[in-house]
């Protein structure tokens, strides 16, 4: 006698499929998470027409975040012809509702002076409230205003307290500012605990300084060689990182 074979299919459901059924019968949080698949291009093809339909239909409803993630394509120009001013009314929206992305995001166009008035201090007021409500982007965005003195007066306190609260977000670039700044201060190998992970992974900032902390920490040969530190110059609205000079 034959022994039965029993072999079971399953059956794997299609989550965009479902997020779009949910999305048509008016879920406004189908519709948000539908929007990003579409415009990031996870389990889908991107996009970029189809997420900001999605996007809107959820902003409409009232979801901040959906509101954010249409300014974003205006902003950007993914999908539309870029524009401030109607990216600005998105975020302003989001942010008059609590939503840190579209707070972060209106902040950016104030610091940058896209679609409003170029405004340093609001822009800092802004991302302190999200800072406040624990967001690494705001906090590492701060600690790079403060540590350049680019916005606001040159604050390497500030600088480092908001940059230790990126780093603990996991922001990568906070923690390769704070590995410098901890290297300034003389604190080297807790620079290099902060860079030596990163650099296994990979990242070519993190192999960079430590690749710079070799020289820095070579003893001068006259007539040949002398390390001699010079002042980072910050782009402004990024933190190009300690390895530019």
């Amino acid at each position: 006698m034959l022994p039965c074979l029993l072999v079971a299919f399953a059956l794997v459901a299609d989550p965009v499929a479902d997020l779009a059924a949910k999305a048509e019968a008016g879920d406004a949080a189908a519709q948000l998470e539908l929007s990003l698949r579409y415009r990031d291009g996870r389990g889908t093809k991107r996009d970029y027409g189809a997420a900001l339909k999605w996007a809107r239909l959820a902003a409409d409803s009232g979801n901040a975040a959906a509101q954010d993630a249409v300014g974003f394509q205006f902003l950007r120009g993914l999908g539309v012809p870029q524009n401030y001013d109607v990216a600005v009314g998105y975020f302003r929206s989001a942010q008059r509702a609590g939503n840190v992305a579209g707070t972060n995001n209106l902040a950016a166009c104030h610091f940058s002076g896209l679609g409003l008035e170029q405004n340093f201090e609001k822009a800092i007021e802004l991302w302190k409230q999200t800072a406040t409500k624990g967001s690494p982007e705001a906090a590492a965005r701060l600690a790079t205003i403060y540590y350049a003195g680019d916005g606001a007066a040159r604050d390497v306190e500030l600088a480092e307290k908001y940059c230790r609260q990126a780093a603990e977000g996991g922001r990568v670039d906070a923690k390769l500012l704070l590995g410098e700044m901890l290297y300034q201060q003389g604190k080297k190998d807790a620079a290099k605990e902060l860079w030596e992970p990163l650099a296994r992974t990979g990242n070519a900032s993190a192999k960079d300084l430590l690749t710079l902390a070799a020289w820095r920490d070579q003893k001068p040969e006259p007539g040949k060689f002398a390390y001699v530190d010079y002042r980072h110059v910050s782009q402004g609205w990024n933190n190009c990182g300690a390895t530019s000079c």
